[in-house]
């Protein structure tokens, strides 16, 4: 029965009210999916009460069945006593056994197996009959059941039957005499007029209407009757509709036509099972599974379907309103305390009625269907309801469990949403410093400027709207394992996006929006700051920081069990800003997080930590790498922008247009950072502001420069009316005033802090106070700003907006210290760095076995590894002398973690502005046995870390392999919403050429698509052309032409030469030049994709180590002129493979006898691929005439 959907608050009398459902609906804030994962709050169950559950309706028997084993005392604990019961007085009048029974429940009632003598059974079952835990009692069938179709477990034979209703169905009582009253109900009770006596009334009734002993009214009867209505009998209207739509709908060649929803899903709508799995969750798709008349779908479930399977139908706007009306009905009374007299109870479902006639009357005419029989049993069904019976005394086990409910789940999840959405409100802005926040530069907002990531894991595309649906891959398989992971990591440098992805997370649950799949389920989303934490425990944190207000309603306890048991989603930002109190915080999350998930951010070296933690506590976790933006989605971020400062389009198209040709010719060298949504966004900001002097903007260190030189600059213009310094004076006050800012953030690096300490914060007022300086505005101008109000007024607490504003500070000092005491001293660069201690592990010549992550190092010396590059862009803008730099640069790439990532060595070089010493250390540090295998997306990327080694630094790898699967000239690549886009190799050229100055270096070039297709004009020669004079080619697959073979011929020694020949030309220049010793080539594939009448004249002879031919469309009529090919190319092949031949065993014959008479040899393997069958005596003729070589026909 419906009732499991509800918990209904007390305490009993005119102020009780039904709150919240237990998860089986889909209605605002509280979705099914989480909820019948596991995730949500006793899905699917009863009204609890002791050891049973009760199962009432008004007018059916109370039914009593043991709990679900998942539902036990523990997760369960007893309701509160009543506020009227001094403690200790038992809720039951108690029984010699010690246990208890409602009153009027007599002695040896029968009961279901393993609950306490003294719950209420169904009258209907015998004593001892098994039950089935956890099945519902009296689930009502759909219309039009036939006789004979199983009934409930435990209903006897000829139990009395609804009005219009086949034997068989169980049926509300109240006709007949006899019919079983509830337990109870004593002799006597008033009865309806013209009802027989026995037959329970309706409360309805005026003449001594009688309310149970706990005080329930008239009311709650009523909303009891509402209730039946708008789940049970809208279900059936709904499955009935649901029926009709799915057999009409569609127009599809099955047979049989499906039985079950998901079969329909499948073979008339074309679903594959990930895409059944991201619709439903797991119940829901066992209920699809079953016979679709036979299965019991609730309202909720029934409207999800209709608008997952048929929201492409054209059907009339009115009907969507009239299902959308019957499933907000639904909800309203799951959700809401509605308080009903007679005339409001009659004129609800008189409404409801009228609606469920919308629904009938316009699906009957869209499909052409006749439902006026579905209809008259649906206003019986509530007319009876109306006029039904209520058992009142049942109604005191509601008012045992309904405070339970109301305290520790709805109350929590309806104000922990306020409370955090509220909250979340005032995380929308994204703007990077705090001086963008004016008339000339609008605030950012997340729900404007949001621009989804390429986020990827391995070699596998994540969307961000599928981040949360996205399941484990299979390790054996690398297929969908159709496992969620627990925890979620999102890995990626600074100013990558995380963090704009964490609050865009916020945003969507925060509104509804939908833009994230599976985000809709979650009831509770905690948000964890990782910077920003002084709560080292989960409760503390709620109670003090997230949910203060909310959590001061609850116990400690209470508040943890409410977590357990709802659907909860923990995003976790920042790891690896992470306070010790963070880490101690995150700690406890992991602890309790079973049934939860997690999304934690972190920057790439901090990764091995959060991995490590996730299986410490058996949690599955997937890793995930965000790389920024592709080249859409950095056009799409910079329109976003520009639409925040000029939001008409006409105007600000000309602008976008100006930039993006910009960013592109003039922001080259920043290529790499035009990925990171931080760096784009302060380029736009500063393109707004100057667009002169962004041209000087090459590197990340001279990016803030720029911006701290901004902020000084509007900060000196605010000042100049309240201070007499004149502007050169405030100038070299702002540069004295930043580089104790500095120090402070080396301190505050070193203790994973990004708030500026009590001691810090009076040392820098102490400078602004000297010099006569607002220190308010000076701290504003470059720092973020919480007020908070306390005992002697407002405290000011200032923090970094970013940790590579910080980063960049500390470098700044740290220059700063490096140069002036190299200069004041006979220090060495050395000795200085031991004594500032950034470098001293890296100055230990760590060894790779004391690594256990060498690309993820999460020790100390990774720790810094932005405020290195920093310090190496600080030295180089002012001109340090080189031995400095040199010393610097030699602590660096001491350290393997560096130097085994190609992305830090280039960002060191891009940082110095390509300087010479930096690009001649970074080349000779790189690993010699490098191996490069790029993937398409990063042949399509001119500017890829590895490729920009190559082409300004010494650095050469070992060997390069470069394969494009389809053509040469692009590859079709994703990009946002799945759309496909046109991307060219652009780096493709550029390796090619400098590898054909770097002889040492091994090229593999693969060019499946123009190898595999036959006829194919596309060629490889133009590649071929870049590799000379000097490129060591080794291995070379796809299609030459007679430019491109003749490249070969300066190749001394090939491992593998695997070609598609399409003309003689080509193939004669092969022959004379790379195949013309044998030991030049150690394997030739020759591809041959000639037509036969160019065969005419004679072909040259090939040499190589082994030899394969590949003939296309051998017949009977060419098997002789095929046989004269592989004749005048060599008198020996490893492998002869005919494909696509119309051979049968006579021109087989032919062909190999040919071969036979001109000792022609096959070592290993002929193979035959024609559709004609071959007989086995023909077989064994042939295989004869192969010789010692295995021979395959394959039909």
């Amino acid at each position: 029965m419906p009732w499991c959907a509800v918990r209904v608050a007390g305490p009993p009398g005119p102020h009780r009210r039904v709150l919240q459902c237990l998860g089986d609906c889909d209605c605002e804030g509280h979705e099914p999916a989480a909820v019948n994962a596991g995730h949500g709050v006793l899905p699917q169950r009863r009204v609890i009460t002791g050891d049973s559950s009760l199962a009432l309706l008004p007018g059916d028997h109370p039914v009593a069945l043991p709990l679900p084993a998942q539902c036990s005392a523990a997760m369960i604990p007893p309701p509160p006593e009543p506020p009227a019961m001094k403690k200790g007085t038992p809720k039951f009048p108690e029984m010699k056994d010690g246990t208890s029974k409602p009153s009027g429940m007599k002695e040896g009632t029968p009961q279901s197996p393993g609950v306490k003598e003294g719950t209420p059974q169904s009258p209907a079952v015998k004593e001892g009959t098994p039950q089935s835990p956890g099945v519902k009692e009296d689930i009502p069938q759909p219309l039009g059941v036939k006789e004979g179709t199983p009934r409930s477990p435990g209903v006897k034979e000829g139990t009395p039957q609804s009005p219009g209703v086949k034997e068989g169905t169980p049926q509300s009582p109240g006709v007949k005499e006899g019919t079983p009253q509830s337990p109870g109900v004593k002799e006597g009770t008033p009865q309806s007029p013209g009802v027989k006596e026995g037959t329970p009334q309706s409360p309805g009734v005026k003449v001594s209407t009688p309310l149970s002993p706990s005080g329930y009214t008239l009311q709650d009867v009523n909303f009891g009757r509402l209730y039946k209505a708008a789940t049970q009998t809208s279900k059936r209207v709904l499955k009935a509709v649901f029926l009709v739509v799915m057999r009409r709908a569609r127009v599809a060649v099955v047979d049989p036509w499906p039985a079950s929803v998901a079969e329909y899903c499948q073979r008339v709508l074309g679903w594959g099972n990930t895409k059944l799995r991201q619709n439903f969750n797991s119940e829901e798709r066992s209920l699809l599974q079953q016979p679709v008349e036979a299965a019991d779908m609730d309202v909720s479930l029934l409207s999800k379907l209709m608008h997952k399977l048929f929201e492409d139908l054209s059907v009339p706007e009115t009907l969507w309103r009239a299902l959308r009306d019957v499933k907000n009905m639904r909800n309203r009374v799951c959700h809401e305390h509605l308080v009903l007299d007679d005339q409001e109870l009659t004129q609800t479902l008189s409404d409801l009625k009228a609606i469920y006639d919308v629904v009938l009357d316009e699906v009957g005419e869209v499909f052409g269907v006749q439902l006026e029989d579905v209809r008259r049993a649906v206003c019986a069904e509530v007319d009876e309801i109306m006029s039904s019976a209520v058992m009142v005394e049942a109604s005191e086990y509601f008012g045992k469990v309904e405070q339970f409910r109301i305290e520790l789940v709805g109350r929590f999840i309806s104000q922990g949403q306020r409370e955090l959405m509220d909250r979340y409100s005032k995380l929308q802005v994204l703007n990077p410093f705090t001086w963008l926040s004016s008339d000339r530069f609008p605030q950012l907002q997340v729900r404007r400027i949001f621009t989804p990531l390429l986020i990827m894991e391995q070699n596998r595309k994540v969307e961000d709207s599928a981040l949360l649906a996205s399941e484990m891959l299979d390790p054996e398989t690398g297929e969908d394992s159709g496992t969620l992971p627990d925890v979620v990591v999102l890995s990626g440098i600074a100013g990558c996006g995380k963090t704009s992805l964490c609050r865009f997370l916020l945003h969507d649950w925060r509104t509804h929006g939908g833009a994230v799949a599976s985000l809709r389920s979650v009831d509770i989303l905690l948000h964890i700051e990782a910077k920003n934490v002084t709560s080292c425990s989960l409760i503390t944190f709620l109670q003090k920081i997230l949910l203060p207000d909310t959590c001061s309603h609850f116990e400690e306890k209470d508040v943890l069990q409410v977590l357990r048991q709802v659907s909860v989603l923990y995003v976790i930002d920042g790891m690896d800003e992470a306070t010790a109190d963070a880490k101690m915080l995150v700690r406890d999350v992991f602890s309790q997080a079973s049934g939860s998930r997690i999304v934690v951010t972190t920057r790439p070296e901090y990764t091995s930590d959060v991995t490590q933690l996730a299986e410490q506590h058996h949690l599955s976790h997937m890793k995930l790498t965000v790389h920024g933006f592709s080249d859409e989605g950095r056009r799409s971020f910079v329109s976003r922008v520009l639409t925040a400062f000029v939001p008409d389009e006409a105007q600000r198209r000309p602008q976008e247009i100006e930039l993006l040709k910009f960013l592109r010719t003039s922001c080259s060298g920043l290529a790499g950072h035009l990925k990171l949504p931080l760096t784009l966004a302060l380029l736009v900001c500063l393109w707004q502001d100057d667009r002169t002097r962004i041209a000087k903007v090459t590197s990340a260190t001279k990016l803030y420069s720029e911006i701290f030189r901004l902020c000084t600059t509007k900060m000196a213009t605010r000042l100049q009316g309240s201070s007499a310094s004149h502007p050169l004076d405030l100038q070299a006050f702002v540069e004295t005033w930043l580089l104790a800012l500095g120090r402070g953030a080396y301190r505050m690096l070193e203790e994973s802090r990004l708030v500026i300490d009590e001691e810090t914060q009076k040392e820098l007022t102490a400078l602004c106070e000297a010099r006569g300086v607002a220190s308010l505005q000076v701290f504003s101008a470059f720092l973020q700003c919480e007020v908070q109000a306390g005992l002697l007024g407002m405290n000011h607490h200032f923090a970094f907006v970013h940790k590579s504003q910080m980063e960049y500070l500390a470098a700044l000092y740290l220059t700063n210290e490096v140069i002036t005491t190299c200069r004041s001293s006979n220090t060495s660069v050395r000795s200085t760095l031991e004594e500032l201690k950034i470098f001293r592990r890296s100055l230990k010549k760590e060894s790779r076995r004391d690594i256990h992550d060498i690309i993820l190092f999460s020790g100390w010396g990774a720790k810094w590894v932005n405020t290195w590059l920093f310090v190496v862009g600080h030295l180089c803008m002012k001109k340090a002398a080189n031995t400095v730099l040199e010393a610097v640069l030699e602590a660096i790439v001491s350290v393997p973690a560096v130097t085994h990532n190609e992305g830090t060595m280039w960002r060191l070089v891009e940082e110095s502005g390509r300087h010479p010493l930096v690009r001649e250390k970074v080349g000779a540090a790189m690993t010699k046995d490098y191996f490069w295998k790029p993937h398409e997306e990063d042949l399509c990327d001119a500017a890829h870390p590895v490729a920009m080694l190559m082409q300004h630094t010494p650095f050469t790898p070992r060997s390069v392999l470069l394969r494009v699967v389809g053509s040469v000239c692009g590859s079709q690549l994703l990009k946002e919403g799945d759309l496909v886009h046109s991307a060219t190799y652009d780096g493709l050229t550029s390796v090619l050429t400098t590898v054909s100055r770097r002889p040492e270096c091994q090229v593999y070039l693969k060019l499946d698509r123009l190898y595999y297709t036959w006829g194919g004009e596309e060629t490889a020669d133009h590649l071929l052309k870049l590799l000379q004079p000097s490129g060591n080619l080794v291995c070379f697959i796809g299609h030459l032409g007679p430019s491109g073979a003749a490249a070969l011929a300066s190749r001394k020694e090939m491992s593998e030469l695997r070609v598609r020949v399409t003309s003689t030309e080509a193939l004669q220049k092969l022959a004379r030049g790379v195949l013309s010793r044998s030991n030049q080539v150690l394997r030739l594939t020759l591809r041959l994709d000639l037509p036969w009448a160019s065969l005419t004249a004679p072909l040259p002879r090939v040499r190589a180590a082994l030899i394969d031919i590949i003939f296309r469309g051998v017949e009977d009529a060419t098997a002789a002129a095929a046989a004269k090919v592989m004749v005048e190319l060599s008198r020996t092949f490893f492998q002869v493979d005919l494909v696509a031949s119309r051979l049968t065993s006579e021109g087989a014959t032919t062909f190999l006898q040919a071969l036979r008479a001109a000792k022609v040899t096959v070592k290993d393997c002929l193979v035959v691929r024609s559709p004609h069958r071959l007989q086995q005596e023909a077989r064994a003729a042939l295989q004869e005439l192969t010789g010692g070589a295995a021979f395959q026909w394959w039909c």
